[in-house]
């Protein structure tokens, strides 16, 4: 849908809980129609959840349109991404979304000056992480077509917003990749370490490098999955808040 009135009017019609827009190359050329539906969303204070997908990382994006509301997006998949798995996220996400409203709403009461800045902390680092999620994985690697990689995406974003305490990898994340994408915790640990072991072999080595540099035990020939979750994790945690910093 070209035309940004026909888009207004659609959303205005059938109301969305969530809008899946796909920005396509070169320069993502319906690039500003997606800002002016996240405009609209803004200017209206609308709670749908807008979602970005394309071929090329959020940096680049942003390298080439200098416009702050890109920021407000949901949450960005780089494509390839497989349609089920993509589906799952999106559930995922309006379903948190979903219950924050509601605790908002039954709690009744005006949300002190800290709290609103709590909550906007929160859905800032909700918004990038798997921005940044994206980003790393394509600088040691591990493509959109592997699973392991839609499972490192939702992986790694669950530990940072939830970096206010320990999360197991083994005991805790293996089993929310599993529930969420409908698969066993053994399945999600796997399709990781495969991910891992096919980037290690066919990735830019100096990259990886400059990642973990001497984190890793390169006898093992790559990282273990509990040493690539916990370096890119907080790698991406550094990130958001030197951006918050700013």
């Amino acid at each position: 849908m070209d035309d940004a009135e026909s888009m207004y009017e659609t959303i205005d019609t059938l109301k969305p809980d969530a809008i899946l827009m796909s920005l396509s190359i070169p320069c993502c050329d319906n690039i500003e129609n997606a800002i002016k539906v996240l405009e609209k969303r803004e200017n209206e204070n609308a709670d749908y959840q807008i979602f970005f997908l394309s071929p090329i990382l959020f940096d680049e994006i942003e390298e080439q349109v200098d416009n702050e509301i890109l920021s407000s997006i949901d949450y960005f998949f780089l494509s390839p991404y497989a349609t089920e798995r993509m589906a799952a996220v999106i559930i995922n996400k309006m379903n948190d979304a979903l219950v924050s409203k509601k605790i908002i709403r039954k709690s009744g009461l005006q949300l002190s000056d800290e709290t609103r800045a709590e909550i906007v902390m929160k859905q800032t680092i909700s918004r990038t992480s798997a921005k940044l999620a994206s980003k790393y994985l394509d600088i040691v690697g591990i493509q959109p077509k592997h699973k392991g990689y839609s499972y490192l995406c939702v992986g790694l974003s669950y530990i940072v917003e939830n970096s206010y305490r320990h999360i197991s990898v083994t005991g805790e994340l293996y089993k929310y990749i599993g529930k969420l994408f409908n698969v066993s915790p053994g399945s999600a640990e796997r399709a990781i370490r495969n991910s891992i072991e096919v980037a290690w072999n066919k990735g830019d080595i100096d990259n990886q490098y400059k990642l973990f540099g001497y984190t890793v035990d390169y006898n093992k020939g790559r990282p273990t999955n509990n040493e690539f979750i916990s370096t890119i994790s907080e790698r991406i945690r550094n990130e958001i808040y030197r951006k918050i910093a700013k």
